[in-house]
């Protein structure tokens, strides 16, 4: 399914059918992803899967009209009119499946671009509609996030699960229609993230005082995932909604080792080893391992050990 071979795959309705669920719920994350090259890469592979399996998207289709919120819905229905298959099927991966982060603020903007210009290509061009028929492109606010991610947040702050649980699908909600939202409908859904956010950290200050919770909160209130800014910490259920780990972990991570470059490991050392830190260490250490931590169970870590 993986080969570029013009070869017709022989696979039963079943199987078609397992291999169509199982990507329609992968996580994917790069977690140095640099201006993208590994994210897109995977954006081709499943492409290319669906492509194979499901040529003119019909399963593909069922599948995701059937389980998107009636916003995500709509416009999916509006694109299926005006749009090629191959679009549609590049759309619904890049919501659902890809996630990146890196440090670097130029790289997640490149990275970002490099994902609008796969759409464009794909883009049907109608000079009879307005603006052409080219609708917005998505936002990618909470697919790839400028973020440290070797450094994570303080011990989570507890308070009352069910407003925890509260807060969390709201913003879940909020993240969806922001994918596909645009112009006021756009800066309406961040004023209502942000205000969302707030809420959530006085909530959290009010029930417990303690200098974990107020370091927390006061992380959680500087992250504004609507500005170029990078954020010294990296949490992969507060920027993706993800909380129970990626399926697979890609990467080409910064080969940097400790000598001369002191000042870049202080911190990484504190949150991550501690008092237990011996030796000389490399960035790729820490990144390899969070790759292990961050995964699911069975998860695939896939990793490029070329400098």
């Amino acid at each position: 399914l993986l080969s570029y071979s013009a070869e017709e795959e022989e696979l039963s309705e079943e199987e078609k059918d397992k291999v169509i669920n199982a990507l329609d719920i992968l996580k994917v994350l790069d977690p140095a992803c640099g201006s993208g090259a590994f994210p897109m890469g995977i954006l081709q592979k499943i492409s290319l899967i669906l492509h194979k399996i499901d040529p003119n998207a019909e399963k593909w289709k069922e599948k995701q009209l059937a389980n998107v919120n009636p916003t995500m819905k709509k416009i999916i229905e509006d694109k299926l009119k005006d749009e090629n298959e191959e679009f549609i099927r590049k759309l619904g991966i890049i919501e659902k499946t890809i996630h990146g982060v890196d440090i670097q603020e130029i790289a997640v903007e490149i990275a970002k671009l490099r994902v609008f210009l796969s759409l464009i290509v794909d883009s049907e061009v109608n000079d009879l509609k307005e603006n052409r028929g080219i609708k917005a492109l998505p936002n990618l606010e909470f697919k790839f996030v400028c973020a440290n991610t070797l450094i994570k947040l303080p011990n989570q702050a507890i308070f009352s699960e069910s407003k925890s649980e509260d807060f969390v699908k709201k913003l879940k909600k909020l993240r969806e229609e922001y994918f596909t939202s645009y112009g006021e409908e756009k800066e309406r859904i961040e004023r209502e993230f942000k205000k969302s956010q707030n809420e959530m950290f006085k909530s959290m200050i009010n029930g417990y005082r303690s200098k974990s919770v107020e370091t927390q909160t006061e992380l959680l209130s500087n992250w504004d995932p609507f500005s170029t800014k990078s954020s010294p910490w990296f949490d992969p259920e507060w920027m993706f909604g993800i909380k129970d780990g990626f399926d697979i972990v890609i990467a080409n991570p910064p080969y940097e080792g400790e000598k001369d470059h002191k000042e870049i490991f202080k911190e990484i050392k504190i949150r991550n080893l501690g008092k237990f830190y011996q030796g000389k260490m490399d960035l790729f250490y820490f990144f390899f391992h969070l790759a292990l931590n961050i995964g699911k169970q069975n998860s695939v870590v896939k990793w490029n050990f070329q400098k």
